[in-house]
């Protein structure tokens, strides 16, 4: 994972809690999955979906455990992994980071600065192949405002391209509410993943609300470990 956990965290708390609606699309060997709901976020590890389309379900990432509960079948899973889970959050987090106090502790030096189009580009390479999984790493920035990552593996292939857009100001951090990326899967596939954020609300109004996706102590929960 790009992001050690404690730098991921530390990216999250700047991220003042907000609510807002969503949509997830993921296009997978051309077919596209379509997701639409509310979500919820607390900094920096209290994540809640409302999801209500395609079908109703809950969820909830805290930490390392998700839980999904779907209310219409009374049904349920507890999935709980070794790391914290990623999220879309965790992309969207990224253009919080300072590259020039991060970068250097995960193992890579600053090599070149340039600008094309108006956008400032930061290339990261390893400091030691052996050390680091990904040989190079680039932060797209226009007008001071992150707006593309790369994460370049060792033959030069992406990983990762993620483009950033539609910022809106929250506080000290520009929110993006539109977040793009391409992801090199290990059978040379490529996945499309697109989140939008709309009707953004950092009132904080409805922390009080998120009791309700407590999941009824009537229901068996299925535990998964990964």
């Amino acid at each position: 994972m790009m992001l050690t956990i404690l730098t991921l965290t530390a990216l999250l708390v700047q991220i003042l809690p907000f609510t807002a609606r969503f949509e997830w699309v993921i296009i997978e060997n051309g077919e596209a999955d379509t997701a639409r709901g509310q979500i919820y976020f607390v900094a920096p590890w209290r994540i809640y979906y409302d999801v209500d389309y395609p079908l109703n379900q809950q969820l909830s990432v805290v930490k390392n455990m998700m839980t999904i509960y779907y209310p219409e079948e009374s049904t349920g899973y507890v999935i709980k992994t070794k790391s914290q889970l990623e999220t879309p959050l965790s992309q969207q987090s990224i253009p919080a980071a300072n590259p020039d106090e991060m970068m250097s502790k995960l193992g890579f030096k600053l090599t070149e600065n340039r600008l094309q189009n108006d956008t400032s580009y930061a290339i990261w390479k390893s400091k030691n192949s052996k050390a680091v999984p990904f040989s190079r790493v680039v932060f797209g920035k226009y007008k001071k405002i992150p707006v593309f990552t790369e994460v370049v593996c060792k033959d030069n292939t992406p990983f990762t391209r993620t483009f950033f857009s539609n910022h809106i100001r929250v506080d000290t951090f520009n929110l993006p509410t539109r977040i793009e990326t391409e992801r090199l899967n290990t059978d040379s596939t490529t996945t499309f993943e697109t989140m939008t954020y709309v009707g953004i609300d950092t009132s904080t109004a409805f922390l009080g609300s998120l009791f309700r996706f407590r999941v009824p102590d009537q229901i068996k929960l299925k535990r998964i470990n990964w």
